[in-house]
């Protein structure tokens, strides 16, 4: 089963892939332009950030807005010892954030392209 968005808490909205149990949550991004995220996976933490950027903005065939966008992954911290190897790790966050759209929503969002800089699990995490 591919990742979900799921509203039941509305004040808490997460992302989520029921049958292989990962959940996406983010952090408020606040004023810096880079977004912290966590994936709940294997009962630990998989810490990721990056920017998101809007690529294209258009009306669909019924006048609506839409947005394409761009995520630059540039930080992931893994677990010691974790089972997943680092192309399933990056595979999972590209589905993870798809779902994802804007904040848990994918209403407004036509396509989502996911990018990871070459040095990404060398990265500290900094948050």
């Amino acid at each position: 089963m591919p990742f979900e968005n799921d509203h039941s808490n509305h004040h808490k909205p997460f992302t989520i892939d029921r049958e292989l149990d990962i959940i996406l949550t983010g952090k408020s991004a606040g004023q810096d332009a880079v977004y912290p995220f966590y994936l709940k996976w294997h009962g630990q933490d998989v810490k990721f950030a990056g920017e998101q950027e809007t690529v294209n903005r258009y009306k669909n065939e019924e006048g609506k807005w839409r947005f394409d966008l761009r995520w630059t992954i540039d930080t992931i911290v893994i677990p010691e010892n974790f089972p997943e190897s680092h192309d399933e790790i990056l595979k999972t966050i590209s589905q993870a954030l798809d779902a994802y759209g804007e904040q848990h929503n994918r209403n407004r969002i036509g396509t989502v392209d996911v990018t990871f800089l070459k040095h990404a699990f060398k990265n500290e995490w900094y948050y």
